[in-house]
């Protein structure tokens, strides 16, 4: 912490000295209270640049859009946390940038699980729009926590940098 100290100001007129310790004072405890100010804005700006985990993010995210499909075919299947599917499905998404069905449907015959067809066309159908959804759900997940993790870095950075400006301001 950095105290500020002034030295006695005199005031001479026509031979009289007036002393300001009274003034100084003042100055001198607006000054530390400005300083310690100064400091806690600094050392708040430096906490809050912590970055938080992508994978979480993307797995909380995957976890909300899901509970509003329910009766898609993959929904038990993705929202059971506990399987690592949604750690796959990002991992892949990691090397890949983006994921279709058939990489859905090869994720999860890697893992021996199927989804199985059936003669009826309009069964056949639904499965395939359940797939299409969830992996246009699980595209748009992803490229909005690429967009927001971007924004994160930025905003550590100008943090960073006003932390470093306040303290050199003290």
């Amino acid at each position: 912490m950095y105290q500020i100290f002034l030295e006695k100001i005199y005031i001479c007129q026509f031979g009289v000295t007036y002393g300001l310790e009274e003034a100084n004072d003042n100055v001198i405890n607006k000054l530390n209270t400005m300083t310690d100010t100064l400091n806690e804005m600094a050392k708040n700006y430096k906490e809050t640049g912590k970055e938080t985990d992508a994978k979480k993010a993307f797995i909380e995210n995957l976890n909300e859009e899901l509970e509003k499909i329910q009766e898609n075919v993959l929904y038990e299947d993705l929202s059971n946390e506990d399987n690592g599917l949604s750690l796959e499905i990002f991992e892949f998404l990691e090397e890949n940038e983006e994921i279709k069905k058939d990489d859905i449907i090869k994720i999860l015959e890697n893992r021996n699980e199927y989804i199985l067809g059936f003669e009826d066309f309009d069964t056949n159908m639904k499965i395939e729009e359940d797939l299409n959804k969830v992996s246009l759900i699980i595209n748009n997940i992803y490229k909005i926590g690429q967009v927001n993790n971007i924004w994160k870095k930025r905003l550590k950075e100008n943090k960073k940098v006003i932390s470093n400006q306040l303290r050199r301001c003290i």
